[in-house]
C-alpha cells in the first residue's frame, strides 16, 4: 500500500487512475495544481506524486519538488526519535526477507546488542556465532516453526556483547506474508531482559531458602524438646553415678547432646527463628575484642588485619549472634585461602541507595554500618555464589564442615533486620560485605556479667508443657530446688489447674502447644491474678508469637535446650522481678 498524490489530472483519465490505484489498495490524495499540491505533500507525506504537465506551471512545480525533500527528512526525523525511544526502553527491532540471511537491524537494536556503531544488518549465521551454544537449538527451532506455520515465536536466551559481556535477550516475532509476489519476511522485536530475569532468579532462592528454612526450624524445634530430656537426664543421672566410669560415660553423652545443641542453634539461626537478645552494639569493639581469637582461630600462614570506621559504628543486634557471623564469614575466608594468604576484616560508615535492593538479602536505601571480610583465596563461580546460603551446601571434601556456616550468616543477618553482598571471580579471592541498620547512639561500655550463685525457693509454679519428658524433667529439676510444681499438658489442663489452685507464683509455659500458646494461656491466667508472673520456653522464637510474649511479660524466656543451672537461674529471675 503506498499514498498517491495526484496534481491536475482531468477528466476522463482522472477516474480511471483513482480507479486502478485504489483497486490496487492504495490510498489517493488530489490536488487541482502545484500549489495546494505543496500544501498537502508536507502532511500526507505522499510515496508517489502523479502529475499533469499541461495543468502546471513551472514555479509551482519547483515549490511541489521543494516539497518532497522536506517529506525525506520527516522520515528520516520519525525514524530517528523511534530508535531513541527504543534505546531508552532497551529494545529493538529487525527484519529478514526469508529468501535470504542478511537480517536488517534497527539502530538501537545494534547498540543493543554491541555491534559496531553504523551496523545495519547481519547474516543469520553471525547472530548466532554470539548466542551461548546451550540456546542455539531453542533458536533455531522456535523460528523454523514459525516459519512453517506462518506464525508468532516467542524464545529467551543469552547473547554475548562485546561491551557487556553476556546478557538475556526475548525475541518476539512474527511471520509477515502481506505483500503479494514478494518473499515473506520474518519481523522481531527484542528486548534487555537481564534485569529482570535476575529479580526473578532472586525471588527463586528466596522462596527457597524460605522453604527451607520452615523445614529446618521445625526440625530443630523437635530436636530441640528432645535434646533438653536427653541432656537434663544424663545431668541427673551424673549426680546419681556410683563410680567415676560411669560419670565419665555420663558425660560422654551431654558432650554429645551440646554439640548437637550447637547444630540446632544453627539451623534456627537460618531459619530466622533463633532467640534474640538484641542491645546496642559496637561493631569496632566487638571486632577488637574478637581479633585475637580470630587470628588463632586461622593460624600463623594467614596474615589477619583490620581496618575500623573512626566512629558511629553501632547497629541493634544480638552480640553474640554478631560474633557468631564474625566467626563464620572468617572461618570461611581461612579455608577458601588454604596455606597462605591474608584476611581483611573493615567496618565502615555507609548510605546505601536503590542499588541495596539488588543485594543477596536485599536491604532498604539509608544509613548503614558495613562489616566486610575479604581473602586471598580461591574465589567463586556463578554457580557457586548461586548456592552460597542453602543449608548444608559446601564446596569443602566429605567429612570436613557442615555446610551451615554461611546459611547461619544469612539467617543473623536477615533476622537483625541487615543485608549482605558477595562479590568473588575465580581466582581472584571473596568479599562478604554484611550491612546492619545504623544507630545514632553510642553503645554502653560493656561489662562483665555478674556470677551470681544459684537459688531455689519455695514458690508455687504452675508448669504448662505439651512434650511430656520435658515436663516431667522440669518438674523434678524445680522440685528438687525446693519449688512446688503443678503440672499440665495443655493450655486448657493449665486452665483447669489453675481454678483449683489458691496461689501460683509463676506460670512456666512453652510458647507453642496444640490448643493455644503460652503468652495467650498468660493473658488469661493474669487477668484473674495480676501478680502472676511468666517464663515462656521454647524450642524457637516464632517472631510473631514471640513478640506477643515479650511485651506480655517483659521478655522473660527460655531456649530449648536448657540445662539444670539455666532452668533455676531463669525461674529466680522471673519471680524477683
Amino acid at each position: 500500500m503506498a499514498t498517491v498524490l495526484l496534481v491536475g489530472a482531468l477528466e476522463p483519465k482522472r477516474t480511471e487512475l483513482i480507479a486502478v490505484l485504489e483497486q490496487a489498495g492504495h490510498v489517493v490524495f488530489e490536488a487541482v495544481d502545484a500549489g495546494s499540491a505543496a500544501d498537502l505533500a508536507t502532511t500526507t507525506l505522499p510515496d508517489l506524486v502523479v502529475l499533469n504537465p499541461a495543468t502546471v506551471e513551472p514555479e509551482a512545480m519547483a515549490r511541489l519538488a521543494g516539497a518532497i525533500p522536506d517529506r525525506a527528512q520527516a522520515v528520516r526525523d520519525h525514524e530517528e526519535d523511534v530508535d531513541f525511544a527504543m534505546s531508552v526502553a532497551r529494545v529493538g527491532v529487525s527484519y529478514r526477507p526469508l529468501d535470504t540471511s542478511a537480517i536488517f537491524l534497527s539502530r538501537s537494536l545494534a547498540n543493543l546488542m554491541g555491534l559496531p556503531p553504523g551496523t545495519r544488518w547481519i547474516t543469520r549465521e553471525d547472530l548466532l556465532q554470539n548466542v551461548h551454544p546451550d540456546d542455539r537449538s531453542r533458536i533455531t527451532a522456535a523460528v523454523a516453526e514459525a516459519i512453517e506455520r506462518g506464525s508468532e515465536f516467542q524464545v529467551e536466551y543469552r547473547w554475548h556483547s562485546t561491551h557487556n559481556g553476556w546478557r538475556w535477550f526475548r525475541s518476539n516475532g512474527r511471520v509477515s506474508t502481506s505483500r503479494p509476489g514478494q518473499p515473506a519476511r520474518l519481523f522481531t522485536s527484542i528486548a534487555d531482559v537481564t534485569e529482570r530475569r535476575s529479580l526473578e532468579l532472586q525471588l527463586q532462592q528466596s522462596q527457597q531458602i524460605e522453604a527451607i528454612g520452615q523445614l529446618a526450624g521445625g526440625i530443630a524445634h523437635d530436636f530441640n524438646n528432645l535434646l533438653t530430656a536427653i541432656g537434663g537426664y544424663a545431668s541427673l543421672l551424673i549426680e546419681k553415678a556410683a563410680d567415676s566410669g560411669q560419670r565419665d560415660d555420663l558425660e560422654e553423652i551431654l558432650k554429645a547432646a551440646k554439640r548437637a545443641a550447637t547444630l540446632t542453634k544453627q539451623l534456627l539461626a537460618f531459619s530466622r527463628r533463633q532467640v534474640m537478645d538484641p542491645a546496642i552494639v559496637d561493631l569496632n569493639g566487638l571486632i577488637d575484642d574478637m581479633a585475637a581469637m580470630l587470628r588463632r582461630l586461622i593460624g600463623e600462614n594467614i596474615h589477619l588485619t583490620t581496618r575500623l570506621a573512626a566512629d558511629g559504628a553501632s547497629v541493634r543486634a544480638d552480640r553474640n549472634q554478631l560474633e557468631q557471623v564474625v566467626m563464620n564469614l572468617v572461618v570461611n575466608a581461612r579455608d577458601a585461602i588454604g596455606s597462605r594468604g591474608m584476611i581483611r576484616l573493615e567496618t565502615a560508615v555507609v548510605t546505601l541507595g536503590a542499588d541495596a535492593g539488588n543485594f543477596r538479602l536485599p536491604a532498604k536505601p539509608g544509613p548503614y554500618v558495613s562489616c566486610s571480610v575479604t581473602d586471598t583465596g580461591h574465589g567463586m563461580t556463578e554457580d557457586t555464589k548461586t548456592r552460597l546460603f542453602e543449608p548444608f551446601f559446601t564446596t569443602k571434601p566429605r567429612g570436613h564442615g557442615t555446610g551451615l556456616g554461611l546459611a547461619t550468616v544469612y539467617g543473623i543477618v536477615a533476622q537483625s533486620g541487615g543485608s549482605i553482598d558477595v562479590t568473588s571471580e575465580p581466582g581472584t579471592g571473596s568479599t562478604f560485605t554484611v550491612y546492619l541498620p545504623r544507630l545514632e547512639r553510642a553503645a554502653p561500655a560493656s561489662r562483665p556479667p555478674e556470677d551470681k550463685p544459684l537459688s531455689g525457693g519455695s514458690e508455687v509454679i504452675l508448669l504448662a508443657e505439651d512434650e511430656a519428658p520435658v515436663r516431667t524433667l522440669a518438674r523434678i529439676l524445680l522440685e528438687r530446688s525446693g519449688y512446688t510444681v503443678v503440672e499440665a499438658g495443655s493450655p486448657a489442663e493449665a486452665e483447669q489447674r489453675a481454678e483449683t489452685m489458691p496461689t501460683i507464683d509463676l506460670l512456666l509455659t512453652d510458647v507453642m502447644m496444640p490448643g493455644g500458646t503460652g503468652p495467650e494461656l498468660f493473658r488469661l491466667l493474669s487477668a484473674r491474678r495480676p501478680s502472676l508472673r511468666a517464663l515462656f520456653m521454647s524450642g524457637y522464637a516464632e517472631p510473631d508469637l514471640f513478640d506477643r510474649a515479650a511485651v506480655a511479660h517483659a521478655g522473660a524466656f527460655l531456649a530449648k535446650p536448657f540445662s539444670r543451672d539455666e532452668l533455676i537461674r531463669r525461674v529466680r529471675e522471673a519471680l524477683d522481678k
